[in-house]
């Protein structure tokens, strides 16, 4: 229940952001950047030049994201799906112009969460695409009519998908399963499609309404040996911020709290502290 709680105040919060960014279905481009935590790059087309992305920047169809270590970044397509993308992810997208047209997402590695706001047509008597979304992966395909999940690959190609509400089909050549709500479904190479339910599939998205660390709230005044540290974390350059705090950890209290904090976050995943849950 608390998860469910942090994750609808989630998207509140993100559907205040995409109004404030004034991002229409009638905008030119397809996609719109509402959140960059740590490094995102985004280029407009295959064999382009990596750039960093700023929030409310505009990106083209057939564009690519990529975040870096201890980063997120969130997008807002045209056709009003939300996704999150999570640290060490690369993502393609080609979204949706029109009612009934699909919208296509490569993930060749890292993971997502989506939103995918296509019911809106059904109350306004359009029609429904049969697959609302298509999401390729390096080890399966998935049709997606649901509303909320997650996917995730593996370095090893392998594809796990999580079902929060509505119904997922994912096939490759070896077979094809579907996938409701409490449920996941995993493809590895060279293996069909297998599922499992799954007690609480919301635990999976713990990363998406992430605890973000808070220097201040714990420090209030830094020695100047950890200001770097501090200012990086203010930042969100997590991963610097992580680096300068465990090279001080062995001669500051201060910074030991400061990592403590920092283990507890789900932008910063490590195994240092048991706050953090996959």
């Amino acid at each position: 229940m608390k998860s469910l709680l942090h994750l609808r105040t989630f998207c509140c919060a993100w559907a205040m952001v995409c109004a404030y960014s004034g991002y229409a279905l009638a905008a030119p481009d397809n996609a719109q950047v509402v959140l960059v935590v740590g490094k995102a790059e985004a280029r407009e087309a295959e064999g382009g030049e990596w750039r960093p992305v700023t929030v409310r920047q505009q990106l083209p169809a057939g564009a690519s994201v990529r975040t870096g270590d201890a980063s997120q970044m969130a997008l807002l397509l045209k056709d009003q799906t939300q996704i999150r993308i999570n640290q060490h992810s690369t993502l393609k997208f080609q979204s949706a112009v029109e009612p009934g047209q699909q919208t296509v997402l490569d993930l060749l590695r890292g993971r997502i969460w989506a939103q995918v706001k296509y019911a809106l047509y059904g109350v306004t008597g359009a029609l429904v695409p049969k697959q609302a979304m298509r999401l390729r992966a390096p080890t399966a395909t998935i049709g997606i009519r649901g509303t909320d999940w997650d996917v995730e690959v593996a370095e090893d190609g392998k594809t796990t998908v999580t079902v929060l509400s509505g119904e997922v089909e994912m096939a490759n050549q070896f077979g094809s399963i579907s996938v409701g709500p409490n449920e996941q479904a995993s493809a590895e190479v060279g293996q069909p499609p297998i599922k499992r339910l799954l007690s609480d599939a919301r635990d999976r998205v713990q990363w998406v309404t992430a605890y973000r660390p808070t220097p201040e709230r714990w420090v209030k005044s830094p020695p100047p040996a950890l200001l770097p540290a501090v200012a990086a974390i203010g930042a969100r350059d997590y991963a610097l911020g992580l680096r300068l705090l465990e090279a001080a950890v062995g001669s500051s209290p201060e910074a030991r709290l400061l990592l403590a904090d920092m283990a507890c976050s789900s932008v910063v995943p490590t195994t240092r502290s048991p706050c953090w849950r996959r």
